[in-house]
C-alpha cells in the first residue's frame, strides 16, 4: 500500500486558489456570483502610488499613472471598466453645449485623455485638470489623497486562477515605474496568492527543520539508531499515505492541508516513543525480543487505538464543513493517521521483533536516567505537591476561561491573515486601507421591471443608503450610478456645482441615465447597471475586513434599508470580497460547535469502549476540558479568532489532548489492577510511562514549533497553536491528572484486566 501511494505522488497537485475557502452555497457567496456574472469581474488589484518631492498631480507622475493605466488594459483577463485611477476613462469632465441647431448635447471629455494631453506637453490642460480633479469630489480625497502626495490605482479581473500572471505582470510594470521619487504599494486577493505561492516555496525548508528537530530529540530520548528510523519510516508511512490518497483521488492538496505532513510527522514520532518506551521496559524485565514487542503491543493495545483513533475523528469530522480547503486538510490528515497507526502498532513492534537484540547499556540507561525522576515526581505529588498542584491548576483554568470568552468569530489582523503584519504584502494593504479601502462590499439594486433605475424614488434610496455607508469610520469609498446623474445634472447648468443635486423626475433621470450609457459605452458601464437598467450597483470599498466591521456595516445597512426606503426595489447584501468573508464567519459559527460536540463524543465512546467505565470517560473528559480551556485563552489573548486555519486545530485538539492523559490512565490501571494498592501502582506506572509521556510530547512540539518559522502567518499560528495543545496537555497528564485521580480513586483502575 505504501508503495501504491508512493507512486501517486507524481500526480500530486498544490491549489492555491481563493476559491476552496469559499462556501459555495451560502446566500451571499451566491449573490457575488450572481454579480459577477451581471457586472463584471470582482477580483480586484490595487495599486498605491507614493511620492516624495511634489505631488501625484504634476505632469510626470501623471505620466507614470497613464502608463499603468494603459498597460493595465492591455492585460488578459482585465475588466476594462473596472479600471479607475486619475488617468482613467471611469472619470470625466463633463461639459455641456448646444449646436447650431440649438440642440444640447454633452460631451464626456475621459480623464485618461486629458491626461494624454498633459503627457504630451500641453501646460494649460494641466492647470485646468489640477482644479478639475481638487473639485471632483468623487477623486480628491479618495482616489487622489487629500495631501496630494498619494493617488490609487483599481484594475478588476475576471479569474482569480490567473493569480500568477497578474502578480508577475503588474509586478513587472510597476517596477518599470518606480524610481527614487515614487514608491509603489500593491494588494488585491491576486496580488496575495501570488506571494503565498512564492512563500509556498521555503515550506520544504521548514519540514526540514521540523524532521531534523525531532530526529535530535528522538536521539536524545534513545541514543539508538533504531530509536530514530523506527519513528521517522512510521512518519514517512503517514505522509506518504495522507498525500497518495488526495492525488490518488484526482484532489489537489490546498495550501493549508500542506501544513498536515508536519502534524502526521509529529503524531508518528508521538506515538512511536510510546512504543519504543514499552519495548524498552518490558526487555529491561527480562523478556526476548518477541516477547517484549509482543507485550509492548498488548500493554498499548487500547490506550494507543484509542489516541490514534481520536486524533482520526479529529481532523476526518472536517469533511463536513462547507470549505474546500478544509475537506482536504481532513482527507490527507485521516488517511494518513491510519497509516500511523499501521506503523506504530504494527510496523515498529514487528521491526522491533525482527531487529538484533539491544545493547544491555541501552537498556540501562534508560531507567537509570529517567525512571528514579518520574518515581520522586509521583512520590511529590501524592503527598506534600497534592494540593498546590490541584491548586495551581484551578487557577490556571479560571485565568484560563477568562481568555476563552475573548475568542471571536473571524479573522481578527486588518491586513491579510496569511502572512505577518510587517509584510511586504500588510504593508500594502494598510497603505490602501488608509486611503478608500480595498475590500469590495458590494450592493446589488434590483427592480421587478426594466427602467427601474429611472425611478426616482430608487435613485433618492441609492443615495441616502450610499452617503449613509460613507458617513461609517470603516468606510473608505463610495462609487454607484447615481454619482454620474449628479455630474450630468450640474453640467446642463453649466457645471453650477449647486446643481450637483439628483434629478427628482423620473423621465429627466431617464434621460440622464441614457446619456451616461451612451456616451460612455456599455463596456465601461457595465459595473454601474445592466443594460435594460433593471439592475445597479452600489460599491462601497471597506478599509478591513475584520468580523466586527462585516458586522456593524451588515446590521447598519439592514436597519438603514428598513426605517427609510422608499422604493419597491430590493436590495441585495453583501456580495464581494467582504461578502465572502462574512460567509465563512458566519458558516464557522453555525458549524463549530456541532463539530466540536461530534469529536467530544466520540471521544469519550471510545473511552468507555476502552475501559468499560462511563466513568473513566467522564475523567478523561476533565482535563480535556483544562488543555482546550488553555488553548482557547491562547486564542483569546493573543488576538486569535476562529477561522479558516483555526478550525483544525479546536476539533483536532481534543483527539491530541485526550492522547496524553489515555496513556497515563491505561497505564495506571494496569499497574493498581495488579499490585491492588494505588500509591504503589502510581508510583510504577509514572515512573514507567511517564518518561514517554514527556518525550512524546517534547518530540511533537519540537515539530510542530518549526512552523513559526514560516513566513506565512496562518502555518505559523497553525503550529504554535498546535504546540500549545500538545504542551499543555503533556504538562496535565504528567501533574494535575494523576493527582486527580488519587483524589478520586475509582473503582475501575482496582478491576483486574481480562
Amino acid at each position: 500500500m505504501t508503495l501504491f501511494f508512493a507512486w501517486h505522488l507524481k500526480d500530486i497537485k498544490i491549489a492555491f486558489g481563493g476559491g476552496d475557502i469559499v462556501p459555495p452555497n451560502h446566500p451571499y457567496v451566491k449573490l457575488t456570483d450572481k454579480m459577477v456574472e451581471t457586472f463584471g469581474g470582482e477580483h480586484l488589484v490595487e495599486i498605491a502610488v507614493q511620492v516624495k518631492q511634489g505631488d501625484v498631480l504634476d505632469p510626470v507622475n501623471l505620466a507614470k499613472i497613464h502608463r499603468i493605466d494603459q498597460k493595465l488594459r492591455e492585460m488578459q483577463g482585465v475588466v476594462t471598466s473596472k479600471i479607475l485611477s486619475v488617468a482613467s476613462r471611469k472619470f470625466s469632465r463633463v461639459n455641456f453645449s448646444y449646436d447650431e441647431l440649438g440642440y444640447s448635447s454633452l460631451h464626456f471629455d475621459k480623464y485618461q485623455d486629458i491626461v494624454g494631453r498633459i503627457t504630451a506637453g500641453d501646460t494649460k490642460e494641466a492647470a485646468a485638470f489640477r482644479e478639475e480633479v481638487l473639485n471632483n469630489d468623487m477623486v480628491y480625497g479618495s482616489i487622489v489623497s487629500p495631501d496630494r502626495k498619494r493617488t490609487l490605482i483599481l484594475a478588476g479581473f475576471r479569474f482569480e486562477e490567473d493569480y500568477r500572471y497578474i502578480f508577475e505582470t503588474i509586478q513587472k510594470i510597476v517596477s518599470e515605474e518606480r524610481d527614487a521619487n515614487t514608491e509603489f504599494f500593491v494588494a488585491g486577493r491576486p496580488i496575495m496568492l501570488g506571494y503565498i505561492d512564492s512563500a509556498f516555496r521555503g515550506i520544504l525548508a521548514v519540514f526540514g527543520i521540523a524532521v531534523l528537530v525531532m530526529v535530535v530529540t528522538l536521539y536524545l530520548d534513545f541514543r539508538t539508531v533504531r530509536g530514530v528510523l523506527l519513528p521517522l519510516s512510521a512518519g514517512l508511512i503517514g505522509v506518504i499515505w495522507g498525500l497518495g490518497f488526495m492525488a490518488f483521488l484526482g484532489h489537489k492538496i490546498d495550501v493549508l492541508a500542506v501544513t498536515i505532513p508536519f502534524l502526521l510527522v509529529a503524531l508518528a514520532h508521538g506515538h512511536s516513543v510510546q512504543i519504543l518506551s514499552r519495548y524498552y521496559y518490558e526487555f529491561a524485565a527480562g523478556r526476548n525480543r518477541e516477547e517484549a514487542a509482543v507485550e509492548s503491543m498488548v500493554g498499548l493495545l487500547k490506550p494507543m487505538t484509542t489516541s490514534i483513533f481520536a486524533d482520526a475523528v479529529g481532523l476526518f469530522v472536517l469533511i463536513f464543513l462547507p470549505f474546500k480547503s478544509i475537506q482536504s486538510m481532513a482527507l490527507v490528515g485521516t488517511a494518513g493517521i491510519v497509516a500511523i497507526y499501521i506503523g506504530c502498532f504494527i510496523f515498529i513492534p514487528v521491526a522491533l521483533a525482527l531487529l538484533p537484540p539491544m545493547k544491555k547499556q541501552s537498556v540501562e540507561r534508560e531507567e537509570r536516567w529517567f525512571g528514579p525522576f518520574f518515581e520522586r515526581l509521583a512520590a511529590f505529588s501524592l503527598d506534600k505537591g497534592k494540593w498546590p498542584i490541584l491548586g495551581l491548576t484551578g487557577v490556571i483554568l479560571v485565568i484560563a476561561l477568562v481568555g476563552a470568552f475573548k475568542v471571536q468569530v473571524g479573522e481578527l489582523q486588518a491586513g491579510s491573515p496569511d502572512f505577518w503584519p510587517n509584510s511586504s504584502y500588510n504593508k500594502a494593504e494598510k497603505v490602501v486601507g488608509e486611503m478608500t479601502g480595498g475590500n469590495l462590499y458590494w450592493i446589488n439594486v434590483e427592480g421587478d421591471r426594466t427602467g427601474a433605475l429611472y425611478d426616482a424614488k430608487v435613485i433618492q434610496d441609492v443615495n441616502a443608503l450610499q452617503r449613509h455607508l460613507e458617513e461609517r469610520p470603516e468606510v473608505g469609498y463610495s462609487i454607484s450610478y447615481v454619482d454620474a446623474l449628479k455630474k450630468v445634472n450640474a453640467a446642463m447648468h453649466e457645471n453650477d456645482p449647486r446643481w450637483e443635486i439628483l434629478p427628482t423626475d423620473s423621465a429627466m433621470a431617464g434621460e440622464f441615465i441614457g446619456m451616461i450609457g451612451g456616451s460612455e459605452g456599455y463596456d465601461e458601464t457595465k459595473d454601474m447597471f445592466t443594460k435594460d437598467y433593471r439592475a445597479g450597483t452600489i460599491a462601497v470599498f471597506l478599509k478591513d475586513r475584520k468580523p466586527d466591521t462585516l458586522r456593524n456595516v451588515i446590521a447598519d445597512t439592514r436597519e438603514f434599508l428598513k426605517k427609510n426606503q422608499t422604493s419597491p426595489a430590493r436590495f441585495e447584501f453583501p456580495g464581494g470580497l467582504a461578502g465572502i468573508y462574512a460567509a465563512i464567519n458566519d458558516e464557522i459559527e453555525r458549524n463549530e460547535f456541532l463539530s466540536v460536540a461530534i469529536v467530544v463524543v466520540v471521544c469519550l465512546l471510545l473511552t468507555v469502549l476502552a475501559f468499560k467505565s462511563v466513568l473513566a470517560a467522564l475523567i478523561i473528559f476533565v482535563p480535556l476540558l483544562i488543555g482546550k480551556a488553555i488553548t482557547m485563552a491562547f486564542m483569546g489573548y493573543g488576538g486569535i479568532g476562529f477561522f479558516i486555519y483555526t478550525l483544525p486545530v479546536v476539533t483536532l485538539g481534543f483527539g491530541l489532548g485526550i492522547d496524553f492523559s489515555l496513556y497515563i490512565l491505561a497505564r495506571l490501571k494496569e499497574e493498581i489492577s495488579e499490585s491492588g494498592d494505588f500509591v504503589t501502582g502510581y508510583i510504577k506506572a509514572l515512573g514507567t510511562s511517564g518518561r514517554a509521556v514527556l518525550f512524546t510530547g517534547l518530540t511533537m512540539t519540537g515539530g510542530l514549533i518549526t512552523l513559526c518559522l514560516s513566513e506565512m502567518r496562518f502555518q505559523a499560528i497553525l503550529g504554535s497553536m498546535l504546540s500549545v495543545v500538545v504542551m499543555a496537555n503533556t504538562i496535565i497528564a504528567l501533574l494535575f491528572f494523576p493527582v486527580f485521580l488519587s483524589v478520586l480513586k475509582p473503582k475501575f483502575l482496582f478491576k483486574k484486566e481480562d
